[in-house]
């Protein structure tokens, strides 16, 4: 395609993706036709936006450890023309699109050259922002009991989801940066890697004062990733450990100040319920679970051999695991039990897991290191298109004022 003309159709799309989104949005910020559980999220953050100037926010009398949608839809609001919801509807819709743009571009730098077009991945890549768990009508749920989707009812959660990507890559791209690779920064030339671990370090930071979700995963993650490095590499890269190790410590920092906040200072805390949450929600965790993974599932059985050697796979199926496992094993105590809230660290985990495995498994099947098991090919392409298709349903579904989980 035209490059001319490739641009268009993104500008386009992009466009056509804002506005759908924001309608959604602005619905259940305003209970148009939302009720219930669907507008719950959307309402309750929009009213803490009314006071979240940033004297609100330093203030004693603030409990809410991440701020930033709050903030942002506060100062959009006061020096614009917009409502709160219209504004929140931007920040969210925003998100969304930067979540698509963030995500195509490394999806470029991953899967270009091996035949696999500009506008392919540029359409995988709006798929991959949309997925949801696979969903057997009358059998299961949609959303409800699944946890592993796309939710468009927490503008936290939205606003996440490009750091979380972001993090994600840019802590692949530090790994594979040499040190003696150099960068300019204001005429002073620095390592690109040291550069880079910072720049990941306040990231990270950043990600936690949009939702502490993320952190939960992708810091354990990376120190189980570390340690598997460090071993394999007889100690040899462990300067590169410890330079990360020190940038993670003051997210730590940070993760202990919120946890003091939101969990502690609410009478609540975290406790060892293994089971229990998902239990709550669904029926049969086994089917459950089959639904929500089906893709990765099916890759890491597939290429299990290049689980541990292939760096980019490892990471988004050690990220996974650790959002899995955090959900079996976890529960917020008290009130707050049955909100199920450690499932948004699963589904930010299970976000990168796809990305990764879907990245992995066409990197193979171009390569064509699948030679002789040419049917599984079709086989793994339907199983992640029927997992977007789901989510475009799905999405359509809640642009048409259908209940949460149905």
């Amino acid at each position: 395609m035209d490059n001319k003309l490739y641009y268009i159709v993104k500008a386009v799309v992009y466009c056509v993706i804002f506005g759908l989104t924001w309608l959604l949005f602005y619905d259940l910020g305003t209970m148009v036709s939302g009720y219930g559980m669907r507008s719950e999220d959307f309402l309750c953050h929009i009213a803490w936006s009314y006071q979240a100037g940033f004297r609100f926010i330093l203030s004693d009398e603030n409990n809410l450890s991440y701020p930033l949608f709050h903030v942002l839809v506060y100062y959009l609001a006061r020096f614009t023309a917009l409502s709160f919801p219209a504004s929140a509807a931007v920040v969210c819709s925003a998100s969304v699109v930067f979540s698509v743009i963030i995500l195509d571009y490394y999806m470029k730098k991953y899967l270009n050259g091996i035949c696999l077009g500009n506008l392919s991945i540029f359409g995988l890549s709006t798929g991959l922002i949309m997925f949801m768990p696979l969903y057997i009508p009358t059998l299961t749920q949609i959303y409800l009991g699944q946890f592993s989707g796309q939710p468009w009812h927490s503008p936290t959660y939205l606003i996440v989801k490009p750091f979380a990507i972001l993090c994600f890559f840019l802590f692949i791209d530090i790994y594979q940066t040499g040190k003696e690779e150099k960068t300019v920064i204001c005429r002073w030339r620095f390592s690109k890697q040291n550069a880079s671990i910072v720049f990941l370090s306040a990231l990270l930071i950043l990600s936690m004062i949009a939702k502490p979700s993320f952190i939960f995963v992708f810091g354990p993650s990376i120190v189980v990733f570390l340690i598997i490095e460090l071993i394999r590499s007889r100690f040899n890269n462990y300067l590169f450990v410890l330079k990360i190790i020190i940038a993670l410590i003051p997210s730590l920092f940070f993760a202990l100040f919120q946890y003091g906040i939101t969990l502690e200072g609410q009478g609540t805390g975290l406790m060892l319920a293994p089971f229990a949450i998902w239990a709550f929600f669904s029926s049969n965790i086994l089917l459950s679970f089959i639904l929500c993974f089906a893709f990765p599932i099916f890759v890491c059985c597939l290429l299990f051999k290049s689980v541990i050697s292939d760096k980019f796979l490892l990471l988004s199926v050690v990220t996974g695991v650790a959002g899995i496992l955090e959900f079996i094993l976890l529960a917020e105590s008290g009130y707050r039990f049955t909100d199920g809230n450690i499932a948004w660290s699963m589904m930010c985990a299970s976000l990168i897991m796809f990305i990764g495995c879907a990245i992995s498994f066409i990197r193979y099947v171009r390569k064509n290191e699948l030679k002789g098991i040419q049917w599984i090919v079709p086989f793994g392409y339907t199983l992640l298109f029927l997992h977007i298709g789901t989510g475009v349903f799905y999405f359509c579904t809640q642009l048409a004022g259908w209940p949460l989980s149905f």
